[in-house]
C-alpha cells in the first residue's frame, strides 16, 4: 500500500507540474498578470510535491529544505489569491493582510520546523497547532478565493464560465484533501487515509487540465446550452435590431459568449460602432492596430489585449471587421473558434444589410414627412394602404396606424371625374395620371383635391404600388371663384361704360353737327370780317370736339366688339 500511495503521490507532483508549465506556457502568450500568477500557484504546489518526495543530499541542513517547502506551500496560496485580485480586484489593505498572515504563518510553521532534527521532527503540540494552522491558513485563502471566483463565474460567457467552475472544482478538491489531512494530523499516520486523500486530489487533475487548456470537443460542449439562445438571438439581430449601434452591441455581446472572449470591437469604414468588454483606451488601442493589418480575413493575431480573433465585415453599412479578444479563460482561438466567428461574420454581414435598408427607408420616409402634400401608397394587389406621411395625416384626419391595409378609396370615399377603371387604365399605360377629385376627410368635410398618381413596378415589369401626392386646392377654388366673380363685375361695369360712352358720343354728335351746319350757313352770307374769324373759331373748335366724339365712339365699338 505505501507503495502505492508513493506512486499517487508522484502522478500528483507530476501533474501538477505539467499543468503548471501549460499555464505558464500561455502566460508567455497572453502576458497577463492572472496567467502568471496561476502558474506560479500550480508550479509551487507540484515544486512542493517533487521536492517533497526527493531525499536531501547528504550533509545538507533539513531546515533549509523545510524552509524551501514552507515558502513554496505557502506561496502557492498566496498566489492563488494574486490571480484572484487580477480578476476581482480587492482593496489594498485586504492583500496586506494576507500577505501578512501568509508570512506570520510560514515564519512560525519554520521557527517549529528549527527544533526538529533532520530525519524525525519533534512533534510536540505546538509544532502540530501550528501545522494544522498553517494548513488551514492555506485552505482559508484558497477557499476565499474559489468562493468569490464562483459567484463571479455565474456572470460569465458559457465557455469562461466552465473553464473558471472547473478550476474551481480542482481546486476544490485539493482545498478539502488538505482540510481533511489538518484534521486527521493529530491520529498519526495512516496509510489508507492518505492514500485516499492522494487518489481525491489526483482526481482534481483533469478538472485542471480542463481549465487550463480544455480540448475542442469540451469547449463545444460547454457552448451548446446556449445554442437555443444564440439562434434566438441571430433571429432579433437579422430582424429586429433597429439601428447599427444597436446591432454591433447586440453582435459583439453574442460575439464573445461564443468565443468566450473577454471583449470585442465591431468598427465599420474606419470607425468604432460598438464594444464589449472594453474601456474607450483599450478599444482606440485595439482599432489603431487592427486598422494597420491588410487583408484581415478570417485571423487570430496578436494584439496588445492578448490574442484576438478577428473575421472581415462586407457589407452595404460599409467594410470592417469583427474583433473578438481573449479573456482570462478563454482558450487559444483555434480552427473551430475560427469556423464558428466566420458563420456569426455572415449573419451580422446580413443584419448589417438589413439595417443599412431599413435606415435608408426610415430617412426617405423622414423626409416625405417634410412634404407639405399629403402623400401616401397603396398595393395594386389589394389596395391596401402601406405608407402614409405626416401630411396625409394633418389632411385627412386620419394616422398611419388607422389607415394601414384600407382601401384608400373606400376610406376617403373618393369621387373621380371618370370611372376608376379608365384612371387605372390610364395608369397602367402611362405610369402616371394627373387629376382632380373630391375625397372626405375623418370629420366628413368633402374637400376637392388635385392628386399625381405614379405607378411603381417590380423587376419583372408588373405593377407593385401606386404612389398618390395629393393636395388640397380648396383655396385655389376659393381664389379662383373669387376672381371669375370680380372678372363678371369688372365685365358688367366695363359694358355699362361702353354704352354709356356711345350713347353720349351721339348724343354730342347731333347739336355738333348743327353747330358746324349754322355755321357754313352763316359763313354763305357774307359776314364782316371781324365775324368770319368768329365763324371760323366755331368751325375749328366744332371740328376738334367732332372728332373727339368719333374717337370716343370708336372706342365703344371696339369694346363691344363690333
Amino acid at each position: 500500500m505505501s507503495q502505492a500511495l508513493a506512486a499517487l503521490q508522484w502522478a500528483v507532483a507530476a501533474a501538477l507540474v505539467l499543468l503548471g508549465i501549460v499555464t505558464l506556457r500561455d502566460w508567455t502568450r497572453h502576458r497577463d498578470r492572472s496567467h502568471l500568477w496561476l502558474a506560479i500557484a500550480v508550479g509551487s504546489l507540484g515544486a512542493v510535491g517533487v521536492l517533497g518526495r526527493v531525499p536531501a543530499p547528504p550533509g545538507a541542513p533539513g531546515h533549509l529544505l523545510n524552509l524551501v517547502l514552507i515558502a513554496l506551500f505557502m506561496g502557492s496560496a498566496f498566489a492563488f489569491v494574486l490571480f484572484r485580485h487580477s480578476l476581482i480586484p480587492s482593496r489594498p489593505i485586504v492583500l496586506r493582510l494576507f500577505a501578512g498572515g501568509t508570512l506570520a504563518i510560514s515564519a512560525a510553521t519554520f521557527a517549529v520546523s528549527l527544533g526538529s532534527t533532520s530525519n524525525k521532527p519533534a512533534v510536540t503540540g505546538l509544532a502540530l497547532f501550528i501545522e494544522i494552522g498553517m494548513l488551514l491558513t492555506w485552505s482559508g485563502l484558497v477557499g476565499g478565493s474559489i468562493v468569490q471566483l464562483w459567484l463571479v463565474s455565474g456572470a460569465l460567457p458559457s465557455v469562461q464560465r466552465a473553464r473558471l467552475r472547473s478550476l474551481n472544482a480542482g481546486f476544490s478538491g485539493i482545498v478539502l484533501s488538505i482540510v481533511a489531512l489538518a484534521l486527521a494530523a493529530g491520529a498519526g499516520p495512516n496509510t489508507g487515509f492518505e492514500l485516499t486523500v492522494e487518489a481525491v486530489v489526483l482526481c482534481s487533475m483533469p478538472l485542471l487540465g480542463a481549465a487550463f487548456s480544455p480540448p475542442v470537443w469540451l469547449r463545444r460542449v460547454w457552448r451548446e446550452r446556449e445554442e437555443v439562445e444564440f439562434r434566438n438571438a441571430i433571429n432579433e439581430l437579422l430582424l429586429y435590431s433597429p439601428d447599427s449601434i444597436t446591432l454591433g452591441r447586440r453582435a459583439l455581446e453574442w460575439a464573445s459568449r461564443l468565443l468566450g472572449g473577454g471583449g470585442a470591437l465591431i468598427a465599420l469604414d474606419g470607425i468604432v460602432v460598438a464594444t464589449e468588454g472594453l474601456h474607450p483606451g483599450a478599444a482606440a488601442t485595439l482599432h489603431s492596430e487592427m486598422e494597420g493589418v491588410r487583408n484581415l480575413g478570417l485571423r487570430a493575431l496578436p494584439s496588445s489585449l492578448g490574442p484576438t480573433a478577428v473575421v472581415a465585415v462586407h457589407s452595404r453599412a460599409g467594410d470592417g471587421y469583427i474583433a473578438v479578444v481573449a479573456g482570462p479563460f478563454t482558450p487559444l482561438f483555434g480552427d473551430e473558434e475560427l469556423s464558428r466567428l466566420r458563420q456569426y461574420g455572415v449573419s451580422i454581414t446580413v443584419a448589417l444589410d438589413r439595417v443599412h435598408l431599413v435606415e435608408g427607408m426610415r430617412r426617405n420616409a423622414e423626409l416625405l414627412d417634410l412634404a407639405y402634400d399629403a402623400v401616401f401608397s397603396w398595393d395594386v394587389a389589394t389596395h391596401g394602404i402601406q405608407y402614409w406621411n405626416r401630411a396625409a395625416t394633418e389632411l385627412y384626419g386620419y394616422t398611419d396606424a388607422e389607415v394601414q391595409g384600407k382601401d384608400p378609396q373606400l376610406l376617403l370615399d373618393s369621387q373621380y371625374p371618370v370611372p376608376l377603371d379608365g384612371i387605372l387604365a390610364a395608369l397602367g399605360e402611362y405610369d402616371h395620371w394627373e387629376g382632380e377629385l373630391l375625397q372626405r376627410t375623418k370629420d366628413g368635410r368633402t374637400i376637392p383635391i388635385s392628386a399625381r398618381w405614379a405607378l411603381q413596378r417590380d423587376t419583372a415589369g408588373q405593377p407593385l404600388s401606386v404612389l398618390e401626392i395629393n393636395r388640397d386646392i380648396t383655396a385655389e377654388r376659393r381664389t379662383a371663384d373669387e376672381l371669375r366673380t370680380a372678372r363678371d363685375v369688372a365685365e358688367q361695369a366695363s359694358n355699362a361704360k361702353s354704352e354709356y360712352l356711345s350713347r353720349m358720343s351721339h348724343e354730342l354728335r347731333t347739336p355738333l353737327a348743327a353747330m358746324l351746319g349754322f355755321s357754313d350757313l352763316l359763313e354763305l352770307r357774307e359776314p364782316r370780317d371781324d365775324q368770319v374769324q368768329a365763324i371760323d373759331a366755331i368751325q375749328r373748335a366744332g371740328s376738334h370736339l367732332l372728332s373727339l366724339v368719333n374717337d370716343v365712339l370708336d372706342i365703344a365699338r371696339i369694346e363691344s366688339g363690333r
